[in-house]
């Protein structure tokens, strides 16, 4: 091949390996610009992410103490339960007349939904006195 013709080959080579190179430049760019987008967007996510952890544990914490609140006062309640009919069946036994305990928590929903022949409960502190048992007792 003559030199001469060498020229327009160098020259189209030349155009070829710069378009390669400036396409894999063009790549590399694209990617680097889609890598910090992502990173604007994450970055946000990530934030948000370490506060809602932190709420998360923050409840999780309450709802315990409120777990731990509830046994206790369940415990409490049904203590409570035992001495009031004791006391009651003491004072029965001596001759004093003492109405049932009253419910300790009002009824459940699927209780009140079987319950249709049951009288409502009471407004709180509007329990029957003894008196006013034993009249009811009596029929009078």
């Amino acid at each position: 091949m003559n030199v001469e013709a060498w020229g327009p080959l160098a020259a189209l080579a030349g155009v070829i390996v710069g378009w390669l190179a400036g396409r894999g430049k063009n790549r590399a760019d694209a990617a680097s610009v889609i890598q910090d987008a992502a990173l604007e967007l994450v970055q946000p996510l990530r934030a948000d992410l370490r506060e809602v952890r932190g709420e998360l544990t923050v409840y999780r914490e309450r709802v315990g103490a409120l777990e731990r609140q509830e046994r206790d006062t369940l415990h409490l309640l049904a203590t409570h339960a035992g001495w009031d009919m004791a006391l009651a069946t003491a004072a029965r036994s001596a001759g004093v007349a003492v109405p049932d305990m009253p419910p300790l928590f009002p009824p459940s929903r699927a209780e009140r939904t079987r319950a249709t022949d049951r009288q409502p409960l009471p407004a709180p502190g509007r329990w029957p006195t003894a008196d006013q048992e034993t009249r009811r007792a009596a029929g009078a």
